[in-house]
């Protein structure tokens, strides 16, 4: 939590900082989904 804190206080004087952090969240949180879903293709 500590990043987002120090990335919305970057984000009050660049705006980049704050939306580079949350595509990165956006972009690990979509290839924990792929390979949550590889997995259970992989059991089946």
């Amino acid at each position: 939590m500590n990043e987002y804190l120090r990335r919305f206080e970057l984000s009050e004087r660049h705006q980049e900082a704050m939306l580079d952090f949350l595509a990165d969240r956006l972009m690990e949180s979509l290839q924990m989904k792929i390979e949550y879903i590889w997995q259970l293709q992989g059991e089946n």
